[in-house]
């Protein structure tokens, strides 16, 4: 091969990988777009979880801040403020043990996958919503100790940032509830700070500026991880239902193979492979005396030539129906084809005799046809 060619090879090899990337992608991409009702299920549980952890913490600290104010002043102010982050918290305690959105079904249909969505969606919207009222709740603090100028600032900027810390790390599955309650809450650390200026409170807001960036940066890292994770968990979940869902459908082709080979499609009987195989197999566990009957239908022919093959199968449905009724469940009936049937039996007493059983269907089968206009169809039995 010369130079061009190998040149061609390489450029086929390397488009072929292309090709192959671009699909393979495409197809991560359209499995995340069907799965994303189930993460987005999955981003709530975790975001209840996590917040039913991290209120009582931040109700522990709010409270010290509380008792801070009204020891240092001023303490009305304080009793306000902590008593409005309380009734929010309890809010929000209250929302969590709402009853949880029903999960959609693999095999849901799409307004059913779309309406569970959005029953999803707004949860998620009451969620950072009141994390963003909680938020503001806590950008008052400046109130509290003369916007970070008072003796305490020191105590209260740890509780603040320490509070934001801990609702970051424990809201990684949902990004937007935690950035919605720490960027009030830090914005007003920072206004204050640059507000009162002086070299190291501006050096400060800037530090807690580059705090509140990275708070941010690892919220959304944590729920793009979640969601990563979710994902592989769905997927798998999906391929395991799919596996069973395949399973099942192969069993029940197979045994819906295994029956039309041994019964009669049309009228549900054993056709001739399945008679012959229940005859061999009764024959060989019994001693008793054995009856064999076979059946031809008198003038069948002439219902197909005059009223059609549709009539003549009505006609042998039946007939079929009637040796049902006819005989009891220790008869083996079949259909061996066209208009030919057969019964099989064990006879012990109190049976009635071949002679007289014959003579009963043929009674049976003559009964004239009410439902369609074939009129009467004969039989003739052969015993042995």
């Amino acid at each position: 091969m010369g130079r061009g060619g190998i040149y061609v090879s390489l450029f086929v090899g390397h488009l072929k990988r292309i090709m192959a990337e671009t699909v393979y992608r495409n197809s991560s991409e359209e499995l995340e777009i069907s799965l994303k009702p189930l993460i987005r299920r999955d981003q709530l549980i975790a975001v209840r979880r996590s917040v039913l952890t991290s209120i009582p913490v931040g109700i522990a600290l709010a409270g010290a801040i509380a008792l801070v104010a009204i020891h240092y002043g001023p303490g009305k102010a304080g009793l306000v403020w902590f008593s409005s982050a309380t009734i929010i918290n309890i809010f929000r305690i209250f929302l969590c043990r709402a009853p949880l959105p029903g999960a959609p079904k693999i095999n849901s249909t799409a307004e059913q996958t779309r309406s569970a969505h959005r029953a999803v969606e707004q949860h998620f919207r009451l969620y950072w919503i009141t994390a963003l009222v909680s938020g503001f709740i806590w950008s008052l603090v400046p109130l509290l100790c003369k916007g970070y100028t008072s003796p305490q600032t020191l105590f209260y900027l740890m509780l603040v940032c320490g509070t934001t810390a801990g609702v970051v790390t424990h809201g990684t599955a949902y990004a937007r509830i935690p950035t919605c309650f720490i960027t009030p809450s830090l914005a007003s650390i920072i206004g204050c700070l640059l507000y009162t200026g002086g070299f190291d409170r501006n050096c400060l807001a800037a530090t807690v500026f580059l705090y509140l960036f990275g708070l941010v940066r690892i919220a959304y890292q944590g729920e793009a991880a979640f969601r990563e994770a979710s994902l592989l968990k769905n997927e798998a979940t999906t391929l395991a239902q799919s596996l069973k869902e395949a399973h099942a459908r192969s069993i029940a082709v197979a045994e819906q193979m295994s029956y039309l080979a041994t019964h009669d499609e049309l009228t549900g009987l054993l056709n001739r492979a399945g008679f012959m195989q229940e005859v061999a197999h009764r024959a060989s566990v019994t001693r008793a005396p054995l009856c064999v009957m076979l059946l031809d239908l008198d003038g069948f022919k002439s219902i197909n030539d005059v009223f059609g093959h549709i009539a003549g199968d009505r006609v042998l449905v039946e007939v079929a129906r009637r040796l049902r009724e006819s005989l009891t469940d220790e008869f083996s009936i079949g259909r061996l084809g066209g208009d030919e049937f057969a019964v099989f039996a064990v006879l012990q007493p109190p049976q009635a005799s071949p002679q007289s059983l014959a003579t009963h269907l043929i009674t049976a089968i003559e009964i004239p046809f009410t439902t369609f206009c074939t009129g009467k169809v004969g039989v003739s039995i052969g015993v042995h």
